[in-house]
């Protein structure tokens, strides 16, 4: 799922270029004919300035080698003729269609059609020559002596240059967006090697810190009991203890302490065991209703003694696929933390639900609520939220964290929620 949340953004960039690349095609596809056309309508009149001005100055040579010039160098056609329509100079040999479109745009000037500029001493108008199929550009106006003037330019080299620019521009587009979508991924790509890697960094010192804890928090727990051995040890070597019935109690401190440490100890070799994955799972379909009820008979004698109602509320058969025997050591755990934390009315209630792919255990006792910033803690290892009740039960903090590895070996959920009077554990494990 993070992979796919790495590439997603750089999708998206890419996305966007691609777009804004559509747009710049579509608009210079649809403005850029009309931009030419408009250049080319600029130069036809800059043009008829430069020969009106070059009739009333220059000689005939002059004026016709103007005219070869324009065609040459703009492709405009120009050709100069009298009040009676003859033709005095010309820049093509090929007169009579350029004098018979002369004629056209002053007959289609007069109903204004066609055109599309006009002043004092011009107008532009956009013809077609119907047998060629060819656009024009045409402009007619009249010089000082009573000549006029015409030039022409063909609109099919504009669309020529247009096409010709669109395709220059499109490959070299495409070349770049190829580029910039490979650019946006490696960088992107960098990116999520670089997180992933300060997150490898974090998660080190995470694991540092915990392994600094662990090892704090287990000196801590051992020099408790060493230090009472030792001082009960000394006690009856030095003969402080000098009736029976004392020696029988520094004898019992010390067994029961050592116990203790032994507990602690294998409990600790359980967890390591677990977490270390070395263990083979045995997937097998049993009745967890039948499972519950074997171990509240087991704990009915410590229920009794320490005045705990113990009851489970779901009778009938529910039947699961896991490894029995790690889900009888998460009920275990479940059961001896409810039972020393367990107060006020003393109830402990377990119930089964199933849903359509798990089945969900839920283990309540009533007493006092776990502090919010501590919920997410408790299944730390050596974690305890009250330590001085919790050694007055004789717990190390490790039950939960024993619960945590069997549940992610086994892939299944857990947790804890407080209640109005208490509070509730709960683990799901597959129907299968």
């Amino acid at each position: 799922m993070q992979k796919s949340k790495n590439y997603k953004l750089p999708a998206v960039i890419a996305l966007i270029i691609v777009a804004l690349i559509g747009v710049y095609l579509l608009v210079s596809t649809v403005f850029f004919e009309r931009y030419l056309l408009s250049r080319k309508q600029t130069m036809l009149e800059q043009s008829f300035y430069e020969v009106r001005q070059t009739i009333d100055t220059a000689t005939t040579a002059d004026i016709l080698s103007e005219f070869e010039k324009l065609m040459t160098n703009s492709g405009i056609s120009v050709i100069l003729l009298d009040a009676s329509g003859e033709v005095i100079a010309s820049g093509t040999t090929n007169v009579n269609p350029l004098r018979n479109q002369f004629f056209e745009a002053v007959l289609s000037a007069r109903t204004g059609e066609n055109t599309i500029a006009r002043t004092q001493d011009y107008f532009i108008q956009r013809l077609t020559d119907t047998e060629k199929g060819t656009d024009y550009l045409v402009l007619c106006g009249s010089a000082s002596d009573n000549t006029f003037i015409m030039l022409r330019v063909t609109i099919e080299s504009i669309r020529e240059s247009v096409e010709m620019a669109n395709t220059f521009q499109a490959s070299i587009i495409i070349i770049l967006t190829v580029i910039c979508i490979l650019i946006v991924f490696i960088v992107w790509k960098l990116r999520a090697a670089n997180i992933k890697l300060e997150r490898d960094i974090e998660e080190a010192n995470q694991i540092d810190e915990m392994r600094r804890e662990f090892l704090a928090n287990v000196s801590h727990e051992l020099k408790t009991p060493i230090a009472l051995i030792q001082g009960y040890a000394e006690g009856l070597k030095e003969g402080v203890a000098n009736d029976e019935k004392s020696r029988e109690e520094y004898c019992d401190v010390i067994i029961d302490e050592s116990a203790r440490m032994n507990q602690m100890v294998r409990q600790l070799l359980n967890l390591n065991r677990i977490e270390s994955g070395t263990e083979t799972l045995t997937m097998e379909r049993f009745d967890i209703c039948e499972l519950l009820s074997s171990k509240i008979t087991s704990f009915a004698v410590k229920a009794e003694q320490s005045g705990i109602k113990i009851r489970l509320l779901n009778e009938d058969s529910c039947y699961v696929c896991s490894d029995a025997s790690k889900v009888e050591e998460v009920i275990d755990n479940y059961l001896s933390n409810a039972f020393d934390h367990a107060a006020g009315e003393k109830i402990i209630e377990i119930s089964v639900r199933r849903n359509e792919k798990t089945t969900r255990v839920n283990i309540f006792n009533t007493g006092d609520n776990i502090p919010e910033e501590d919920l997410d803690k408790i299944w730390i290892k050596l974690y305890k939220v009250d330590k001085a009740r919790t050694r007055q039960f004789g717990g190390y903090g490790l039950g939960l964290s024993i619960v945590k590895a069997i549940l992610t070996e086994l892939k299944g959920a857990y947790g804890a929620e407080n209640c109005d009077n208490g509070v509730n554990f709960w683990f799901e494990i597959d129907n299968g």
